[in-house]
């Protein structure tokens, strides 16, 4: 990515067309000198905002928020400090309090969601059900839920996967 214009702060949000928000943020960080971002959002998944905080945003407001939190925000961040209004930092904990899943439970995760078997995830993914099972189980543990269609409900709500997901 070319930096041909260097902004102080960005308002960025994490769901867009193309690249999201999360990829930008990403990308901002080759950059010699980052901008400050403030995600300017809809989304108030856990896993949303974990996401954009772990890939560099240093402010998260909802779209709803009142202009003066906003400006706020604004002010705060490009002061070179955090803003994170306390609802969506208990949300922000609440994730941090869960370990990541692997890329391959990811997957797996992904393959529950659309109603495939055990058998047919191994098929899929070339494993054995046996390792499958494993996946599932390590989800199940690392979402602390008690069932494999949970697994799939908490990670929706949770944005860990996607309504592009659910509808492909």
């Amino acid at each position: 990515m070319v930096n041909i214009y260097s902004p102080d702060l960005l308002l960025l949000d994490v769901r867009m067309p193309g690249m999201d928000g999360i990829a930008v943020l990403q990308a901002l960080q080759s950059f010699a000198v980052a901008p400050k971002v403030v995600v300017l959002t809809s989304y108030e998944q856990d896993e949303l905002i974990y996401q954009a905080i772990r890939a560099g945003a240093q402010g998260y407001v909802l779209k709803d928020a009142a202009e003066a939190d906003l400006i706020a925000a604004i002010t705060v961040v490009h002061a070179g400090k955090r803003y994170i209004p306390l609802h969506i930092a208990a949300k922000l904990a609440d994730r941090m309090m869960r370990a990541d899943l692997t890329p391959r439970e990811v997957q797996t995760l992904e393959l529950l969601a659309k109603g495939l078997t055990n058998k047919q995830i191994g098929s899929t993914l070339h494993l054995s059900d046996y390792t499958i099972r494993h996946y599932v189980h390590s989800i199940m543990d690392k979402l602390a839920v008690s069932d494999r269609t949970e697994a799939v409900a908490m990670a929706f709500r949770s944005g860990l996967l996607s309504d592009v997901e659910r509808n492909s």
